[in-house]
């Protein structure tokens, strides 16, 4: 009896072993998927904004540095309770359009539409990972109650 629940114990750490290394395969991969997909929509932006000099470069590097700084700099006020989200969720929209201000060399309304269209980008990416993270759960749950 005790040989079965520490098979099913080492059972149910592998399984949650494999449910972590697929998370973090899955992170890794929607990183870049979101990279990609942010730098294509920008790009997209860029040229409907009418951005001098944009390429597909430039925008890779924006979606990157805005999101990561944007990210950084949004996540630094939810210290503050309350508010602190709120004024996070609007210092990374500033920082974000900021950096593709910068990286574009351009001006801050066709910043501003350029961001709108990786936003586009960045809403496809999430859902995307909401349903592959809602399966994954749902099925390593279902796994572990087997």
């Amino acid at each position: 009896m005790t040989t079965i629940i520490a098979a099913q114990a080492a059972d149910n750490a592998v399984l949650l072993g494999m449910g972590i290394g697929a998370a973090v395969g899955t992170l890794l991969t929607l990183l870049a998927v979101w990279i990609v997909l942010a730098g294509v929509f920008m790009f997209i932006g860029a040229g409907v904004a009418k951005v001098a000099g944009r390429s597909f470069g430039k925008a890779v590097a924006a979606a990157l540095l805005a999101g990561l700084s944007g990210n950084l700099v949004g996540g630094i006020f939810l210290i503050i309770p309350v508010i602190g989200p709120v004024i996070g969720v609007f210092a990374n929209i500033i920082m974000q359009i900021f950096i593709i201000k910068t990286v574009f060399e351009t001006e801050t309304g066709k910043a501003v539409l350029t961001w709108v269209f990786s936003l586009v980008a960045q809403i496809i990416v999430a859902v995307i990972a909401m349903i592959i993270f809602g399966g994954a759960l749902i099925g390593m749950f279902a796994a572990a109650h087997h």
